[in-house]
């Protein structure tokens, strides 16, 4: 359970020490809990050796703060897996595991791969808000796995932004080394794009042992490196039609552009086999129609109705609503020191009746594991 969680923490620790950046750990008690660390062993995040081991040799006192804190932290993380998460994931599961593709079109190919986009995130960084809040209540802060990954810009951005503990991970212990190495040889920037291109090979082959991770992958790699090699034209196009780089008609349409990027990706990844991902591909590209009949098809296809298509416009609401209003406080605390509650702290109250009432009302038996622990 969890071994490539842990793998990754151990590996991160003999490096730093062989790289002497940290001392090894003589207490065995204190390694053993580092890597068998609970909220986080199953999914993440990865903790670094630095960050972790030193605050479990701190003596941690009980909190209220500490204990509202995290408790805000798990009322977000249950509500973005068991409400939005697992509520979307009937939609995408009817698409992407279809008895028979006929019967799906090129409309619902895409909005079940924008819905899994929302589900993927909320599932696994309502993981990371579990974890990050139970170890909250015992005093322990882990790092951000995430970081409103959907207003970026660029793909690198975003994978700065998306499971930032694995991005990093790969950055400074594969992508890093090997760019090292290459410094000082000829056709540098030819070398580090071919890095880039392994580290994604790599991420994809993480995520399993099928085509369809490993393709995802090197997509995602081929797609970083297009774009950087075309920055100058597309800033000659942005100029051509009047669009000003730090103007919001740009970032918006820069957010959309990587967000149409990341969707084809998704693709591949939510994909059974790769001749699953042709027929979609094939259907997003052609099998388009603006026929009331068309439109019919398409809501069959997901299995939704108008009910279901304001539930999932609700469901996205309700994920900017944790994200922002949960997840990032803003002002000051009522009162100092320990005894301090934050104003924001209301906002859970909110969230746990949603998540109640949801669960008590429509909870139709559909719940699911986590996506990522698979990975």
């Amino acid at each position: 359970v969890g071994i490539s969680f842990y793998t990754f923490q151990t590996l991160s620790y003999v490096i730093d020490v062989y790289r002497e950046s940290i001392e090894a750990e003589k207490h065995f008690g204190y390694y053993a809990l580092f890597v068998s660390f609970f909220p986080q062993l199953v999914a993440g995040p990865i903790e670094r050796p630095e960050n972790l081991i030193p605050q479990l040799k701190e003596e941690h006192k009980l909190k209220a703060s500490n204990l509202l804190e995290g408790f805000k932290m798990l009322a977000a993380g249950f509500v973005k897996k068991v409400v939005i998460a697992d509520t979307l994931a009937i939609y995408v599961h009817a698409v992407y595991n279809s008895s028979d593709f006929s019967q799906v079109t090129g409309l619902a190919v895409i909005l079940a791969t924008l819905i899994f986009m929302i589900q993927i995130y909320c599932d696994f960084s309502g993981y990371s808000d579990i974890a990050t809040g139970c170890a909250k209540m015992m005093g322990i802060e882990l790092m951000v796995n995430f970081n409103r990954p959907f207003i970026s810009e660029t793909l690198s951005e975003f994978w700065a932004r998306w499971h930032i503990s694995l991005s990093s991970w790969f950055k400074d212990y594969i992508y890093t080394p090997m760019n090292y190495r290459a410094m000082g040889k000829k056709h540098l920037e030819a070398r580090m794009h071919f890095n880039l291109l392994v580290l994604f090979f790599v991420s994809g082959l993480w995520h399993g042992a099928n085509w369809t991770f490993v393709v995802w992958g090197l997509f995602n790699g081929v797609c970083q490196i297009l774009g950087s090699l075309m920055k100058k034209a597309k800033r000659v196009v942005y100029q051509k039609f009047g669009l000003q780089e730090k103007g919001e008609k740009y970032r918006v349409l820069r957010i959309i552009r990587t967000t149409a990027v990341l969707a084809l990706g998704l693709v591949l990844f939510r994909s059974n086999t790769l001749a699953n991902a042709g027929v979609f591909f094939v259907k997003i590209f052609s099998d388009w129609s603006f026929s009331i009949d068309y439109l019919t098809k398409t809501f069959a296809g997901l299995n939704i109705d108008l009910l279901g298509a304001f539930t999932a416009i609700l469901l996205f609401v309700l994920m900017i609503f944790v994200d922002r209003l949960i997840m990032e406080p803003r002002g000051k605390d009522v009162l100092p020191g320990d005894k301090a509650v934050s104003v924001h702290f209301n906002y859970v109250y909110v969230v746990w009746l949603i998540a109640a009432a949801w669960l008590l009302l429509i909870a139709n038996g559909q719940s699911s594991g986590f996506i990522y622990f698979q990975f």
